[in-house]
């Protein structure tokens, strides 16, 4: 309980609407936090399926 209360309130401070949290802030704050760094594949940056799609086609050709 005191994790989520704690992970929400940093992503409310970093968050432009101090009233609201949502994915984007709590991504944000996983993401630069190293300490949170094991969140990072449960509550990953959302990317667009394009960049996603480049992303798999060049780990392809890495692998070639």
């Amino acid at each position: 309980e005191m994790f989520v209360k704690n992970l929400a309130t940093i992503s409310r401070e970093k968050s432009k609407d101090k009233m609201n949290v949502n994915y984007k802030d709590l991504a944000e704050v996983v993401n630069s936090d190293d300490v949170l760094q094991f969140l990072q594949d449960i509550i990953p940056r959302k990317i667009k399926a394009r960049e996603y799609l480049e992303k798999l086609e060049d780990e392809d050709e890495d692998s070639s």
